[in-house]
């Protein structure tokens, strides 16, 4: 699913032409107009794209968190077993956003996955680290 996202979000953005010089009064197309974007500008699109679709992913497991909650008693075991689908959910998104994006994010999902013996479930639930295990023999 993220992948159809980016796709669609970054179509076109090379090819996409400089600004409009509020200068030339008669329209013309001007050096800046017929130029592909630079390259800071795709990166800078590039970015905003990753991040809109990250947040995207994150608010769609905050949702998912809340609704599935929503009704339990916190401590009952129905309210732990919830928490847990959720944990598995979000482990699953955060997995697919890695394998996305690469670079930076798997350094992030190494670094997840390497807290497994420290804090346990105290930071990180079990199943992110897990997840996101997959990723720790990448450089």
């Amino acid at each position: 699913r993220p992948s159809a996202d980016a796709a669609a979000m970054t179509a076109g953005v090379a090819g996409s032409p400089g600004p409009r010089d509020a200068g030339d009064a008669a329209g013309a197309p001007n050096d800046e107009q017929s130029q592909p974007a630079s390259a800071a500008q795709a990166d800078l699109m590039l970015g905003m794209n990753r991040s809109m679709l990250v947040m995207s992913e994150f608010n769609e497991q905050k949702q998912d968190y809340l609704s599935s909650l929503a009704d339990k008693v916190e401590g009952s075991s129905t309210y732990a077993e919830a928490l847990n689908s959720c944990h598995e959910r979000g482990a699953r998104r955060c997995v697919e956003v890695v394998k996305l994006h690469r670079g930076v994010y798997v350094k992030a999902a190494q670094f997840i996955a390497s807290l497994r013996g420290g804090a346990g479930d105290r930071g990180v639930p079990r199943a992110y680290a897990d997840a996101l295990a997959v990723f720790t023999d990448q450089a």
